[in-house]
């Protein structure tokens, strides 16, 4: 049941998108980015969040057995 709302979410909000965009636009608006940007986004999401994260999860799994940073960032 779960999986049939899911995909009638993701159809119903695919259809409402897709009957409101304006395709010109769309390739106006890609064409106009700055891709550098998207770059140090995702460059800065490597160095900065992934990190994190997988100190975050060496805090909550050390009660039950230390696991490095290192390991859990791979």
């Amino acid at each position: 049941m779960r999986w049939f709302i899911a995909v009638g979410l993701l159809l119903g909000f695919g259809w409402f998108f897709a009957t409101r965009l304006d395709p010109a636009a769309l390739v106006r608006a890609l064409g106009g980015a700055d891709y550098r940007l998207v770059l140090l986004c995702a460059v800065g999401h490597m160095v900065i969040l992934h990190p994190l994260k997988a100190w975050r999860w060496s805090l909550m799994l050390a009660p039950m057995q230390r696991i490095s940073p290192w390991t859990l960032y791979q």
